[in-house]
């Protein structure tokens, strides 16, 4: 009997450890993958430790900000922890947050806001690029965020069941990304947009709870907040969202928390050669721009 059960001990491990092993190489590989934005840009925030003047939060319009521009004009140390896709809840716990836990507080944030930090995000849903990353602390919002994890997916080598040609085809990519070229892309690509209709966009009562909230945060703290909408094209972006409902809003929440709201939506209005598609600046229009926000937070008073 003993045998037996000792037999049966060793099939079993015999039949998980090479899941197991090839779910940790696969995990690996991919989060060693740098073309897989998600995980850099929270384990980047998660792990830095720069001790930043200023912060720079928000979603893919951050990169509106040059860091290199704001520390040289403004003499500070700056990050910028903005994330691309995101709400404002996602942007708080895992960038803020995962950032705030190695450094003290800055002296300062920027807050790059637009007409969906606040949407209600219904059911969402995540890609076979999640997986690698669920069993990793920096995540662990996204993970309470995405009902159908389970623990068996963290810590079985399941999570992949039906997955493998994906998993293949990811794992290719990774081996030999050195040798795959992007494409590149020049001048104005309308992108954004599929298809010409108005975005109401419901705002989620609990994101702007929370938004407040975490004003106030910065506010308890020390910390010096500004809200700012960086330039959208005027026509081939703003006539997609309700503009008016959205800077009615913010500046209610302005005027009541004492926090500024600089509103440069329409700052390039529709000149293209500004822009890279209809939500985010070109490469040179993103220097102006900051050398702009600069100049702004000096007159303002802002940043002495």
């Amino acid at each position: 009997m003993k045998s037996f059960i000792l037999k049966i001990i060793a099939f079993s491990v015999c039949l998980a450890v090479p899941p197991f092993i090839l779910q940790h190489i696969y995990d690996n590989a991919a989060c060693s993958y740098d073309k897989t934005w998600l995980y850099h840009e929270i384990s980047t925030a998660y792990n830095d430790s720069s001790n930043a003047d200023l912060i720079i939060l928000g979603n893919s319009r951050g990169a509106n900000y040059n860091v290199e521009i704001i520390d040289s004009t403004l003499s500070l140390r700056s990050t910028n922890l903005a994330i691309a896709g995101y709400p404002f809840d996602f942007i708080y716990n895992i960038m803020y947050k995962g950032y705030s836990r190695h450094n003290r507080n800055p002296k300062y944030i920027i807050i790059d806001i637009g007409p969906w930090v606040f949407f209600h995000d219904v059911n969402p849903n995540y890609r076979i690029e999640f997986l690698p990353y669920i069993d990793r602390p920096e995540f662990e919002f996204l993970i309470k965020k995405c009902p159908e994890l389970t623990p068996a997916d963290k810590y079985l080598p399941t999570k992949y069941m039906g997955l493998v040609s994906q998993c293949i085809t990811n794992y290719i990519n990774f081996v030999f990304s050195d040798s795959v070229q992007p494409e590149t892309q020049s001048g104005y690509q309308r992108v954004c947009f599929g298809e010409e209709k108005f975005h109401p966009l419901e705002n989620d009562s609990d994101k702007v709870a929370l938004f407040i909230s975490f004003l106030k945060e910065c506010k308890a703290k020390g910390i010096k907040a500004v809200m700012i909408c960086s330039p959208m094209h005027t026509v081939d972006a703003c006539p997609h969202f309700d503009m008016k409902k959205f800077t009615e809003m913010v500046n209610a929440i302005s005027a009541k928390e004492g926090v500024p709201f600089i509103d440069y939506t329409r700052l390039y209005g529709s000149d293209t050669l500004r822009f890279s598609n209809e939500m985010h600046l070109n490469s040179e229009s993103q220097k102006a721009y900051t050398h702009t926000i600069c100049k702004e937070l000096k007159s303002r008073g802002f940043i002495p």
